[in-house]
C-alpha cells in the first residue's frame, strides 16, 4: 500500500491554487484532488436522509497515535446512541422522508487550517501535513474496515469553528436534499476554547452558539491535561460543571456535547501522544542520525513508534520531515 495518493507536486500545486483562491469570495475550505469523489458520496446519500459527518480538526504537525486512535474509536461510535434525546432533533427532523438514519457516521473528514485562531503555521509546509494526513488515513482505513474514500481531507483558511462549520456547509450544501450534519472531535482544552467569549468579540455569542448547534454536534475526546496526574479530575464533566454556573449559553447546548468513552483507558497511553513531543524527538532523532550516532538514532527511531503511525512515520523518513528544526 503507497504511503500517499498524492504526488507532492500535486499538492503543492493545490495548496498553492487554494491560497491564492482563498483572497476572493470563495468558501474558505477545500477539498484536496484525491477526495474530490468523496462529496458525491454524500450527495447520494442525502438524496433519500441526512448525512453525518465526523471531522477531526488539527494541525497533524505530525499526525499521531492519538489522532489515529481518534478516528478509529469515532468510526465504532454508534450515533444514535450516544445523544440524549434532547439533542436527537438533528436527525429526527428529517426521517419522514422513509429512511432511517445510519447508525454510524457516513463520512469522516481530516481538516488542516493554515490559519489557526492563536497561532502561526510552523513545523513544515502545507503540503507536508497533506502528505501526512493521506498516511494517516492509509494508517486507519484498512484498521476498520472502512473504504478510504469515506475519509476525506480538507484545508481551510477559517481559523474558527463557527466559521469552519459554515465553510463545510457551503461547500457540501449546493447540491442533495436533506442537510449534512458535522460532528466536530474536539479536545477538552479546544472546547473550553470553544466557549471562550473573546472569539466572538465581534458578534452574539448566544445567536452564533445557536446557529453552529443547529447542524452541528461535539464529540469530546475527554483526556487528562497535560502536566495533570493520571488521578485528576480537570475534565470535560468538571469543567462543564463550573460553567454552567458561571454561564448559561454552556448549559443551554451541553446535550450536544458526547464524550468520548474509554479514551482514557488504552494502558500504552495513547491520549497523551502529542504532536510537540513528537517534534522533540524528531529533531533528536536527525541530529543523532546526522551525527552517526547510529545506536542513539535507533532507539529514538524505536520510541517514535509509541508517537507516531508507522505509515506517517514512514513519510517522514521518506521526505527528511522535521529534519531542519
Amino acid at each position: 500500500m503507497p504511503i500517499s495518493t498524492s504526488s507532492r507536486q500535486e499538492l503543492n500545486d493545490f495548496s498553492q491554487s487554494f491560497q491564492e483562491s482563498s483572497l476572493s469570495d470563495t468558501p474558505g475550505v477545500q477539498l484536496i484532488p484525491a477526495n474530490y469523489g468523496w462529496s458525491k458520496i454524500l450527495s447520494k446519500i442525502r438524496k433519500t436522509r441526512p448525512a453525518h459527518v465526523a471531522i477531526l480538526d488539527s494541525s497533524f504537525n505530525p499526525p499521531t497515535v492519538a489522532h489515529a486512535k481518534l478516528l478509529e474509536n469515532t468510526m465504532k461510535l454508534n450515533l444514535l446512541n450516544r445523544y440524549p434525546k434532547s439533542a436527537t432533533d438533528l436527525t429526527s427532523r428529517h426521517t419522514n422522508q422513509g429512511t432511517e438514519v445510519s447508525e454510524h457516521f457516513d463520512a469522516y473528514l481530516l481538516l488542516f487550517a493554515t490559519k489557526n485562531a492563536d497561532k502561526a503555521l510552523s513545523g513544515t509546509s502545507v503540503t507536508d501535513r497533506l502528505l501526512m494526513m493521506e498516511a494517516l488515513v492509509q494508517t486507519v482505513a484498512p484498521k476498520c474496515d472502512v473504504p478510504d474514500d469515506r475519509i476525506g481531507i480538507a484545508i481551510t483558511t477559517r481559523g474558527i469553528f463557527l466559521d469552519k462549520a459554515h465553510a463545510l456547509h457551503s461547500l457540501l450544501s449546493s447540491d442533495g436534499i436533506a442537510p449534512v450534519f458535522l460532528h466536530f472531535i474536539m479536545g477538552y482544552d479546544t472546547i473550553i476554547r470553544f466557549f471562550d467569549p473573546k472569539y466572538y468579540k465581534n458578534s452574539n455569542m448566544d445567536t452564533d452558539m445557536e446557529v453552529f448547534f443547529r447542524s452541528s454536534r461535539i464529540i469530546c475526546a475527554d483526556r487528562v491535561m497535560e502536566g495533570a496526574s493520571s488521578e485528576s479530575h480537570d475534565t470535560l464533566g468538571d469543567w462543564l460543571e463550573e460553567a454552567r454556573k458561571r454561564s448559561p449559553i454552556v448549559g443551554r447546548f451541553e446535550a450536544h456535547i458526547v464524550t468520548m468513552q474509554g479514551w482514557l483507558e488504552d494502558p500504552r497511553g495513547t491520549a497523551q501522544a502529542s504532536s510537540t513531543k513528537a517534534r522533540v524527538m524528531l529533531k533528536e532523532f536527525w541530529k543523532c542520525k546526522h551525527a552517526g550516532q547510529v545506536e542513539d538514532a535507533t532507539r529514538i527511531r524505536a520510541e517514535l513508534r509509541n508517537l507516531v503511525p508507522e505509515q506517517v512515520m514512514a513519510l517522514i523518513d521518506q521526505e527528511g520531515l522535521y529534519e531542519t528544526l
